[in-house]
């Protein structure tokens, strides 16, 4: 049997410099002691994935973390094959309305393997282990389970092989987590052939339960604004669902409600469900509430002219204030660029310009 080649660390960069120690931080995953694998796996986030930046070790570093991820002794694999997912994409949660979907990835550059950038090596690296990441999908625990369709869903696959197996695998499923997480996937990979899957999950029970949010989730990248009106309905209840907050499925940190609103954002807006939605804002997560508040500010007001505090209508100006109270300043985000698209103060100015003191977001209170 061949030797493997040895890696030479002290000559690859991580975010923090030279990645002398990620043997022994690879080595932490498989720490007899929880506290230990749960330690070892945060530093491999903040050197590999730092904020959703990647380095030439990242790349390196995917082979080891997909056998680690393929060997049943291997505890909190689920962990592992979410990092896979972050080596390959980033953060996931910058394109949760569908921008690297298979139906709208022409809305954004994506990455393109003829281009050996650092990002690039990273992507093609994950993907080369789809196979392994589709066989566990029938691991016996739905941890796993939940994070490989995950994983498998942000990788190219031209044949449909992931799409297929993700069908067969979501229909057997029985855990909601890991059902849930299927069913997002299949509208990700852009499996038309799959769609009965998400049809019959969409038709089960009432309200806006896990199963029925990832169906209409996976409606909406598949569809886009030609999306079901049942699919809609379901995405605005979900919005506003608390138990949707926390959910044991990998998409957007477990917050499938949020989730929902990032992607009910990409549709087109309903008159009517304007005040609906600008409530909405005070109980979505902070990066949908940024995307769904950008969003609204681009459909509420019109044209780029400079806007004075006189000229708001009602509406204009609940929406403002709502989204100052609710602490949705995020800077460089959705809400910065629709202001200045639309002619308003930048985010530094729009407390005094309507006159509100503002607030901070409730997930940035726990910081």
């Amino acid at each position: 049997m061949a030797k493997r080649p040895t890696v030479d660390w002290s000559a690859l960069e991580d975010a923090y410099g030279l990645a002398t120690d990620l043997p022994e931080d690879l080595r932490g995953l498989v720490a007899s002691v929880p506290r230990k694998r749960g330690a070892a796996l945060d530093r491999l986030w903040a050197r590999l994935c730092h904020q959703g930046s990647v380095y030439p070790a990242s790349a390196v570093a995917v082979p080891y973390l997909l056998r680690l991820a393929a060997t049943p002794a291997t505890k909190d694999r689920d962990g592992i094959v979410e990092l896979l997912a972050g080596i390959a994409v980033g953060d996931h949660t910058n394109f949760l309305d569908g921008a690297l979907a298979a139906g709208r990835r022409k809305a954004r550059r994506h990455r393109k393997r003829t281009a050996r950038t650092v990002e690039a090596r990273c992507y093609e690296a994950v993907a080369a282990g789809a196979p392994r990441l589709r066989a566990l999908l029938a691991d016996r625990e739905s941890r796993v389970r939940a994070a490989a369709a995950f994983a498998l869903a942000w990788l190219p696959d031209p044949t449909g092989a992931s799409a297929r197996v993700v069908g067969v695998r979501c229909r057997a499923e029985r855990d909601a987590a890991a059902r849930a997480s299927m069913l997002v996937a299949l509208g990700h990979l852009g499996a038309k052939a799959e769609r009965e899957a998400l049809e019959v999950a969409l038709a089960e029970g009432k309200g806006p339960s896990a199963v029925r949010t990832a169906a209409a989730i996976g409606m909406a990248y598949l569809d886009g604004k030609r999306v079901p009106a049942a699919a809609r309905e379901v995405l605005e209840a979900a919005c506003v669902a608390r138990p949707l907050r926390r959910t044991g499925q990998p998409w957007n940190g477990g917050d499938l409600a949020g989730h929902a609103a990032a992607v009910l954002a990409t549709l087109p807006a309903r008159t009517k469900g304007r005040a609906d939605a600008i409530a909405r804002l005070k109980g979505v997560g902070y990066i949908a509430g940024d995307r769904l508040a950008g969003e609204l500010i681009r459909n509420v007001f019109s044209g780029r002219d400079p806007k004075s505090a006189a000229s708001l209508t009602d509406i204009q100006r609940e929406l403002l204030v709502t989204i100052v109270r609710a602490g949705l300043l995020r800077y460089q985000g959705f809400v910065e660029a629709a202001l200045r698209l639309r002619g308003l103060p930048p985010l530094r100015d729009l407390p005094k310009f309507i006159g509100v003191e503002p607030g901070v977001h409730r997930e940035l209170r726990r910081r």
